[in-house]
């Protein structure tokens, strides 16, 4: 192995996989095209075999070209200063500490784990409690899903998927199949989101496709619609913005049920708003409302969670359309007024961490058009305050995008708009150390 360079140690203290650093790199690089103004940029990439070669020390000058300036703005540092050598710093002996102890919660939810496997393993015909259990299980994950930190239930979520996946390939009857690829697309589906949630939107469009094969084989037309919607969301949080249009509409041809029917359409209206295709958009959030008014509930409703699309969601669907639409319009910061309010009672039902900073971040943004940097900080200052666990890769860009309506500081102005460029710079950072770990 080569010298030690800067880039190694900056690779090494964010923990960064070749995956992650891929992914990081990737989106500086859409950064620096939006920025520039330059689209080509965003398609540029870095292989493995180059990735290997820069952290062994096996480059003693930096890259040329495009790729020198997208990783001078993933590090926030010149580019040559990435490959010189690192300084040799000599270090006393860590202090022993003791190892962390396993809680014993973790420990009895591991025993619970390993007994839903060894109950569903264990019988030689899949029996109708097994089932329940097992969907039980998703319905729970699912509920915990929009107010919990992901770290506290993904154990779980893997472990379902990993058992139903088992018992799918042990080949049961018929009928307990049917069963089974529903359990597989809901585990699946959850696990989408959860890679989307983590900035990872390759992986999620994996687990999204294997989800929408398993609703198919469930004959779920209802999942199979949710599903399209958790791909249209991915691509649009990756800024595959026609994509998630796409997905989003192409869904709504089916015969589908629940408030899923509303939640296509708006997450349609979002995407054409952030393309600049003004009638579009309107007309999905038309679309969306109507769905809204003529709505009945399918099994999908009766989960909960991450599987049912309530109306306060929808108060912020149409906020973040109509942001992104005009943030200078009075109804763009009139609905994102709605959509704070509605999310204001951690204790209804309806509320999610999630929805509640992205609908704080858009009435930053509509407050922010209209000059009135005070309400702007005093709308983040609650999602800057969230805890590391709950920032997800929806929310990020949510407070990117305030950072980037802040103008030039103005005269009497200038510290107000400093102190809230930083704060979200101090989040940007934060939050992607903790999503790459």
């Amino acid at each position: 192995m080569g010298e030690a360079n800067r880039l190694r140690e900056l690779v090494a203290d964010n923990d960064w996989t070749y995956q992650a650093f891929s992914a990081q790199f990737e989106q500086a690089a859409r950064r620096v095209a939006e920025r520039d103004k330059e689209p080509r940029l965003a398609r540029v990439s870095v292989s493995e075999s180059t990735f290997r070669r820069w952290t062994a020390g096996a480059l003693r000058t930096s890259p040329n070209g495009d790729v020198r300036r997208v990783l001078t703005e993933l590090f926030d540092c010149p580019a040559d200063e990435l490959f010189a050598p690192a300084p040799v710093v000599v270090r006393a002996p860590a202090p022993a500490v003791e190892a962390p102890r396993v809680s014993i919660r973790e420990n009895i939810a591991m025993a619970a784990r390993n007994a839903l496997r060894f109950t569903a393993m264990s019988q030689t015909g899949t029996d109708s409690a097994v089932i329940e259990d097992l969907m039980a299980e998703a319905a729970r994950i699912a509920a915990l899903y929009p107010t919990t930190p992901l770290y506290e239930f993904l154990g779980d979520l893997v472990n379902l998927q990993e058992v139903t996946y088992q018992l799918l390939e042990s080949r049961q009857r018929i009928k307990v199949q049917r069963d089974l690829h529903l359990i597989a697309a809901l585990s699946s589906g959850l696990l989408a989101k959860a890679s989307h949630d983590q900035a990872d939107p390759r992986n999620a469009m994996i687990l999204a496709r294997a989800a929408y094969v398993s609703a198919e084989d469930a004959g779920h037309p209802g999942l199979q619609g949710w599903i399209r919607g958790i791909q249209a969301l991915t691509a649009y949080w990756a800024g595959w913005t026609q994509q998630a249009a796409d997905f989003a509409a192409q869904a709504q041809n089916e015969t589908l049920a629940g408030t899923v029917t509303a939640w296509l359409p708006a997450l349609e209206a979002r995407a054409h708003a952030s393309l600049g295709d003004h009638d579009r958009a309107h007309a999905a959030l038309k679309k969306a409302q109507t769905a809204r008014d003529h709505l009945h509930l399918s099994d999908l409703d009766e989960f909960g969670g991450l599987l049912t699309f309530p109306a306060a969601q929808q108060l912020y669907y149409r906020a973040e359309a109509l942001v992104l639409d005009d943030p200078t319009s009075p109804a763009a910061l009139e609905a994102a007024n709605q959509a704070v309010t509605a999310y204001s009672d951690p204790d209804q039902g309806h509320w999610a961490f999630g929805d509640e900073a992205g609908s704080r971040a858009h009435q930053a943004v509509a407050l922010i058009a209209s000059e009135h940097f005070d309400g702007a900080a005093e709308s983040l200052e609650p999602v800057f305050n969230l805890p590391t666990a709950q920032r997800t890769h929806g929310i990020a860009v949510c407070v990117q995008r305030a950072k980037e309506a802040l103008p030039a500081p103005a005269a009497g102005q200038t510290r107000l708009i400093n102190q809230l460029r930083r704060s979200a710079e101090e989040f940007d950072h934060s939050t992607l150390k903790a999503l790459t770990k």
